[in-house]
């Protein structure tokens, strides 16, 4: 991991989970469950696969009022500090593509915020 990248790495860790604002987990959120998508070839196919299968496991976790969230700063743990796999059980040779986390939503959404239409240009 390069120099920059660890440095906000570790920033990140000591900010928000060792010493979280407020004592709020802005990481995790305090969700009950996390998801590590994973593959054991790194090229494009099985690291689509691997993100295929999370965007799926999300949109049926809206079905079943299951709230979700992607949370890519595992995905850097998990890839650059083998104790971290061992840590969740991942065998080493495989590589985290996604993680999502799972749990009932504190809040209820009635309505989304208002966005301007996409716009598209048909060929």
């Amino acid at each position: 991991m390069p120099d920059f990248r660890r440095e906000r790495f570790l920033f990140a860790i000591d900010r928000l989970m060792l010493n979280p604002p407020g004592g709020k987990d802005f990481v995790f959120w305090n969700a009950p469950a996390v998801l590590v998508f994973t593959t054991t070839s790194p090229d494009p196919v099985g690291i689509g696969g691997a993100w295929i299968a999370s965007f799926a496991a999300a949109m049926y976790a809206e079905t079943i009022q299951v709230g979700t969230c992607y949370i890519g700063l595992i995905i850097d743990a998990l890839n650059s500090d083998p104790s971290m796999k061992q840590l969740l059980k991942i065998p080493g040779e495989e590589m985290a593509v996604s993680s999502l986390i799972l749990g009932y939503p504190d809040e209820e959404h009635y309505r989304y915020p208002p966005r301007r239409p996409m716009q598209t240009v048909w060929v």
